[in-house]
C-alpha cells in the first residue's frame, strides 16, 4: 500500500505508515466485532446520517438475476465470508432490466420489509445459490 500511495497518491484515506496502520487496526476491530456478534452492523447503525447502506457492501443484479459485487465494501464482504455469515447488509446499486424479476423474488423469498428506493438497505443471503442470492465473481 506504501508503493500505490507513493504511485498514485492517497489510497483508503492512508497518506502514510501510520494511517495504514490506523486502518489496519480498524479492519481488525470490524472482524473481531463482527465475530463476536455474528453479524455485520447496517451503515445506519455505524452513522446516523447514512443513507441507503452507502459506504457498506455495494451490490448490483446482472441480467440473469445473479449478485455481482461491483463497488465498495470489500473488507466488509470478506470479512463476512471467512466467517460464514448468512446474511450481510448491502447496498443495491444497478439492477439490470433482465434481472428485475429476480431482485423482487428474492426480496420476496426473504421477507424484506422495504421497497425499491427505499430508504433502508436489502439485506441479502450469501447463500452461494443463483439466480436468486449467489454472488458471482463476474465484474
Amino acid at each position: 500500500m506504501l508503493e500505490r500511495i507513493k504511485n498514485k497518491g492517497p489510497e483508503d484515506g492512508c497518506s502514510n505508515k501510520q494511517d495504514i496502520l490506523r486502518r489496519c487496526q480498524k479492519l481488525d476491530r470490524l472482524f473481531e466485532e463482527t465475530q463476536k456478534q455474528r453479524c455485520l452492523k447496517r451503515q445506519s447503525e455505524l452513522r446516523i446520517l447514512s443513507f441507503r447502506e452507502r459506504g457498506g457492501i455495494y451490490m448490483s443484479i446482472d441480467g440473469r438475476g445473479n449478485l455481482v459485487k461491483t463497488g465498495g465494501g470489500n473488507h466488509r464482504l470478506l470479512i463476512a465470508q471467512i466467517l460464514g455469515l448468512e446474511q450481510i447488509p448491502v447496498q443495491v446499486g444497478i439492477v439490470h432490466i433482465d434481472g428485475i424479476d429476480a431482485f423482487l423474488q428474492l426480496r420476496k423469498e426473504r421477507g424484506e420489509r422495504i421497497r425499491l428506493g427505499g430508504e433502508k438497505a436489502d439485506t441479502l443471503g450469501l447463500s452461494g445459490e443463483t439466480p436468486t442470492g449467489g454472488i458471482s465473481n463476474q465484474r
